[in-house]
């Protein structure tokens, strides 16, 4: 199990880039502006956001992992639409790379005669743990006799949208290990899980609530 104290998931903003060009035949591309080929100039090109502009030893992950390009093998065709995500751990960072992504595509774009939009259509903060409620957890989780806490490298560069809860009140953010050093991590097309661990944190949680929520210590009225 990792349960590990402060920034424990990075923070995350999904976007898409569409990329406007100038369709036509496959056999004339100069009369046309490939967006497919603008586009991988792009993928190329955002690269540097991390590699040429930000400081070693700062969290941020900028990662296209969709190429909407689909068309006829003799088409060219007028927009494709690329997808990512970036990952961060400061604000700062976040807000420098959500500024650079559409500035260093707009600027390759423009450079071939092409438009580009750019749009984030979802993302969560930082995944932060209060020691108040993350040491009771660790307590519980050790009483089953069941768990082994682990140390990894952290923050991991995942992002969870339960980091909302924590914006509201203070709570804690603890993975259980669901397969062994060779299993497919996760969104990989051969994930599984081991179902063994679903009782086991079933009772982690249990033990946690009994730790956490407040013991009524007055005792029933027997004439109610």
């Amino acid at each position: 199990m990792l349960a590990i104290p402060g920034p424990v998931l990075a923070g995350g903003d999904f976007f898409s880039l569409r990329v406007r060009g100038r369709g036509g035949h496959g056999g004339m591309p100069h009369r046309s502006i490939d967006p497919v080929y603008v586009a991988s100039q792009i993928v190329i090109g955002l690269q540097a956001i991390v590699s040429r502009e930000t400081p070693p030893g700062e969290v941020l992950v900028v990662a296209v992992t969709s190429f909407d390009g689909d068309s006829a093998a003799n088409v060219v065709r007028e927009e494709v639409t690329l997808r990512g995500n970036i990952r961060w751990l400061s604000e700062s960072t976040q807000r420098r790379a959500l500024t650079r992504i559409p500035a260093v595509a707009g600027s390759i774009a423009a450079a071939y005669g092409a438009t580009t939009h750019f749009e984030v259509f979802a993302g969560a903060p930082v995944t932060t743990n209060h020691p108040e409620v993350l040491n009771p957890v660790r307590d519980a989780a050790g009483a089953t006799g069941r768990t082994k806490l682990v140390n990894l490298p952290a923050p991991i560069t995942a992002t969870d949208d339960w980091a909302h809860y924590l914006e509201h009140a203070p709570g804690a953010f603890l993975l259980l290990g669901a397969g062994g050093e060779d299993a497919p991590p996760h969104h990989h097309p051969s994930f599984s899980i081991d179902e063994r661990v679903i009782s086991l944190m079933c009772e982690v949680l249990v033990r946690a609530a009994l730790r956490l929520l407040p013991v009524e210590s007055t005792p029933p009225n027997p004439a109610t």
